[in-house]
């Protein structure tokens, strides 16, 4: 059995320290149906092998980790084995809902990390994914089909796995969307890429760094893509698609 080694990064607020005003979520696999502010009391895993550890399917949420990982079982003793990673499994996902916010945590051993999925007209609209760190994800780090949403601050490393097809550490479908300031890592597979942009217009990709993947950038959806101030290092080709460059890439 292969498996990789899990580092887990410290982050804003130190684990443990449960925030007054949010409601703990204790037991998982779980599902978010009410409006409201959520957190992790603590570190926590899930033993899944499909399915999503959280599921949100009420909007005006925020689900704060508070510096904890929410991990899949296999990582306990610090590996994570990579035929869990080949599996239908999602650590957060936000099921056609507007206004999630998503912050400060790890995620690990997943088959998809963050996830949000669109069923309908007018739904999926103003999320934010922020300060997470998103490691050993079989296929996406994070995966966004929305619109008018902001992917910034993460840290985003060691996704994909040989002959996955397609893997990214983030990618965006959808309009009107920012990804800022963001550090994409190790990326492994068939057209790997370290952030794509696919199917919308206005997106802006902006001040990111890309390491270690087949592409760094691929810029498609529309010519009113617009990236600037980004940074790749060993990528087989940093920019691809038809975005507009802005200037200071490299």
């Amino acid at each position: 059995m292969t498996y990789r080694l899990v580092t887990t990064f410290p982050l804003l607020l130190a684990a443990g320290a449960v925030s007054a005003d949010c409601e703990p979520l204790t037991d998982f696999p779980t599902v978010i149906d009410e409006p409201g502010h959520y957190c992790l009391a603590g570190p926590a895993s899930v033993a899944t092998s499909s399915g999503e550890a959280v599921s949100i399917t009420a909007g005006n949420v925020t689900f704060d980790l508070q510096g904890n990982p929410l991990t899949n079982v296999g990582i306990d003793t610090g590996h994570c084995y990579e035929d869990l990673l080949d599996t239908p499994t999602v650590g957060i996902r936000i099921v056609s809902v507007n206004n999630v916010t998503i912050r400060n945590g790890t995620l690990a051993c997943f088959g998809r990390g963050i996830e949000s999925l669109s069923e309908c007209n007018g739904c999926n609209f103003g999320h934010t994914i922020e300060n997470m760190n998103v490691h050993h994800s079989g296929e996406k780090g994070i995966r966004l089909k929305a619109w008018n949403s902001t992917i910034r601050g993460n840290h985003v490393f060691n996704t994909g796995l040989e002959g996955a097809d397609h893997p990214a550490g983030i990618e965006v479908y959808g309009s009107g969307n920012a990804v800022f300031d963001n550090d994409v890592m190790s990326v492994t597979g068939l057209i790997a890429s370290g952030i794509s942009t696919l199917g919308g217009e206005a997106n802006l990709v902006a001040g990111n760094r890309v390491q270690q993947s087949e592409y760094g950038f691929l810029m498609f959806g529309g010519s009113a893509v617009r990236y600037r101030d980004n940074l790749t290092a060993d990528v087989g080709r940093a920019y691809l698609g038809p975005g507009i460059d802005l200037g200071n890439n490299d």
